[in-house]
């Protein structure tokens, strides 16, 4: 996909900021009716931090999107899917209290 004007890149921008702080709002949600202790800024630190294995991965697919294969892109992205995904199962099972997860 490639964002080729001004307008299209605010778009993009818009919709991450949002999905993101959205996330944020919803994980606070459920952790505190987890009965957690965490409040909306550190679930939003929380969350930046476990996007950002997916952003490294898009960083090397950009770089890297001339003359690597479909296969490895997708292989590279998956990597930082997961590296995302176990990162945050682990923060947040450090947060809620065993007889709840």
């Amino acid at each position: 996909m490639s964002v080729s004007s001004g307008k299209d890149k605010e778009v993009v921008f818009g919709a991450i900021f949002f999905i993101i702080w959205f996330g944020s709002i919803m994980v606070t949600l459920n952790a505190q009716l987890l009965e957690a202790k965490v409040t909306f800024f550190s679930s939003l630190c929380l969350l930046g931090y476990c996007v950002f294995p997916m952003n490294l991965a898009a960083l090397a697919v950009a770089i890297t999107k001339a003359f690597l294969p479909f296969w490895a892109k997708l292989i590279i992205i998956a990597v930082g899917f997961v590296w995302s995904t176990f990162s945050s199962k682990g923060f947040m099972s450090a947060l809620v209290a065993d007889n709840k997860k």
